[in-house]
């Protein structure tokens, strides 16, 4: 409503999620992180302690809609090389 910005970090895997999200907002821009399933796999192994069951990535990767629209990026990167 104060006309500021906002970043919402989420999987919204499938089109029909993003679509919600898109709602009643002006300018929206899609950064889609895009990664392949051996390097996912990978950084989840290397994981400590974590949430998300390793068991769950494959699944994820079935549901998922890639995009059609928005900016990709490889999330193999660095986070500054993804920021900038």
């Amino acid at each position: 409503e104060g006309g500021g910005s906002c970043v919402v970090a989420c999987s919204a895997l499938k089109e029909q999620y993003r679509q919600v999200l898109r709602q009643g907002i002006s300018r929206f821009i899609l950064v889609y992180l895009q990664i392949e399933y051996g390097a996912a796999e990978a950084r989840l192994s290397a994981r400590k302690n974590h949430f998300f069951s390793p068991s769950l990535l494959q699944s994820q990767f079935n549901t998922l809609e890639r995009p059609g629209d928005g900016i990709t990026v490889d999330a193999t990167r660095t986070p500054d090389t993804i920021v900038a």
